[in-house]
């Protein structure tokens, strides 16, 4: 009998480490991914659709069905998470390349290894290849992270623990629980405001003292908002805080291309706020459509915590 236990113990210590392997984010993104090798490309593949991609719709769907919710096309994606140097990259990484030589992006793939990125090409559709060729090398134009860092967890006062779900934004959760999206990214050492499914939230207590940067201005004044800018911040997450557009920043601000610096002022809504007084028979989807903007735009422009207004309400609009 002891020589059985011997032999079964023997055996265990044989077993390949891999069998152990941590489950990440990361991981679980690249298995996704492989499960659709073999696809065909599309150009301009409807997003959600597994029958076939293109580069940026495959991207956003593996990463949407781990929580991480990016931007349709690629150089929307490439404005999202922080910038990687090439010597640093990790695995789930986005690699951008141009092309067309145009300086535009306009292709993407997922970093697995310093030989392996997962993509869907137009002439082979979804496989891995060699990230670095003599093909890529000269096209390479920049890297990403989008897979939220996790720190290690300081000793701090306790406060509530809140369970990251689908459809889930930072700015619906500080609502929830009273508190602003600053104070979750200071209380949880986040470096930008994307979360995933399942991530722990400390949520701080309102009476706790917390070090964190102004709370962002609010938009009920007539007069014009402005945002400082931070560091990790693009023009894509300031317009997704105050509930505007890229186009609308860029426009404002007679910005000649999309980058910022840090410190730098932006106006964030027109110098006279638009609004609007409901009337009888109004509806959000009303509004929304005959202002030429969204439901989900002027509920976070209000901070509205559902879709019933009333007559004579004023309602912000973009």
């Amino acid at each position: 009998m002891k020589r059985m236990l011997v032999v079964f113990f023997v055996f265990l210590l044989l077993l390949p480490s891999q069998g152990f392997a941590a489950d990440t984010v990361a991981d679980r993104v690249i298995q996704t991914a492989k499960q659709h090798i073999g696809a065909p490309y599309q150009f301009g593949a409807p997003l959600g659709d597994t029958r076939s991609f293109d580069c940026s719709s495959f991207s956003a769907y593996v990463f949407g069905q781990h929580g991480i919710h990016l931007p349709r096309v690629s150089a929307d994606q490439a404005r999202v998470g922080t910038s990687v140097s090439r010597s640093n990259l990790q695995q789930g990484d986005l690699l951008f390349y141009d092309t067309n030589g145009d300086g535009r992006i306009n292709h993407l793939g997922i970093y697995i290894s310093a030989n392996e990125m997962i993509h869907a090409s137009s002439s082979v559709g979804v496989h891995i290849t060699n990230p670095f060729t003599t093909y890529w090398t000269p096209r390479f134009v920049t890297a990403r992270r989008v897979i939220p860092v996790i720190s290690p967890v300081v000793q701090q006062p306790t406060g509530d623990i809140y369970t990251v779900k689908s459809g889930d934004r930072l700015s619906l959760i500080a609502r929830q629980f009273s508190t602003t999206v600053d104070a979750l990214r200071s209380h949880n050492n986040l470096t930008s405001d994307l979360i995933f499914i399942g991530q722990q939230l400390r949520i701080p207590q309102i009476n706790q003292t917390v070090t964190q940067p102004a709370p962002a201005p609010s938009l009920t004044s007539s007069s014009s908002v402005t945002h400082t800018v931070r560091s990790g911040d693009t023009l894509w997450m300031i317009s997704r805080q105050y509930a505007v557009t890229v186009d609308q920043i860029v426009s404002w601000n007679q910005l000649s291309s999309n980058v910022i610096h840090v410190g730098q002022v932006l106006r964030v809504a027109p110098s006279e706020q638009k609004t609007y007084t409901v009337k009888s028979g109004d509806t959000l989807w009303k509004i929304a459509t005959e202002n030429q903007t969204s439901v989900q735009t002027i509920t976070d422009l209000n901070r509205l915590s559902s879709s019933v207004i009333h007559v004579g309400q004023t309602l912000l609009l973009p």
